[in-house]
C-alpha cells in the first residue's frame, strides 16, 4: 500500500518498475482507493511516451477510487506520480517472472523469490516454486531455501 501525503505535496519521480537486472518484474497493477478525487487534487499517474528520456506525456490518469490500471513494468513504460495536495492512497501489485528471476546468473533473484514469493491461487507456494525450475531436485533445493529464509527448517 502506498500513501503520498498531501501535506508534503507527495509525488514519485519518473521511473520504471523493473529497476533491477536480476528481479524480472513484468506487469504492474495499481488499484486506487481515493474517494471523491478530482483534478484539483493533483496526484495523477503520468505515463510517458516510450522514447528514452522523453518528457512527453502519453497519458495522465486520476487516482479515482476503484480505478485499476495495468501496465508493463519495463523500460517502455516510464511513469511518475504528480504532486498531490491531499493524501493519496493506492495498492500496487507487481508481477514477477519467477522462472527468469530464479535463473538469473547473479543469484540475487533466486534468493528474493525464495524469500518473498506469493503464489497466485490456486497454486501453493511449493507448486509455484516447482514452476520456476526444470527438475524436482532443483525444486526441492529452492523449497528448502524458502523454508530457511522463513525460519521453518527443522
Amino acid at each position: 500500500c502506498a500513501c503520498y501525503p498531501g501535506s508534503f505535496r507527495g509525488r514519485h519521480a519518473r521511473h520504471v518498475d523493473n529497476d533491477s537486472e536480476w528481479l524480472h518484474r513484468t506487469i504492474t497493477a495499481i488499484l486506487y482507493l481515493n474517494e471523491g478525487w478530482g483534478k484539483q487534487n493533483g496526484g495523477e499517474f503520468r505515463l510517458f511516451t516510450a522514447e528514452p528520456d522523453s518528457t512527453s506525456a502519453a497519458l495522465d490518469v486520476l487516482p479515482v477510487r476503484n480505478r485499476m490500471i495495468l501496465f508493463w513494468a519495463t523500460e517502455d513504460c516510464p511513469h511518475e506520480v504528480l504532486h498531490c495536495n491531499r493524501d493519496r492512497f493506492a495498492v500496487s501489485l507487481i508481477y514477477v517472472d519467477g522462472r527468469r528471476s530464479v535463473r538469473d546468473p547473479c543469484g540475487r533473484g533466486r534468493a528474493r523469490v525464495s524469500r518473498e514469493l506469493i503464489p497466485t491461487l490456486p497454486l501453493t507456494r511449493d507448486a509455484a516454486i516447482r514452476r520456476c525450475v526444470d527438475s524436482e531436485q532443483e525444486a526441492l533445493e529452492l523449497i528448502a531455501e524458502a523454508q530457511a529464509a522463513q525460519g521453518l527448517t527443522a
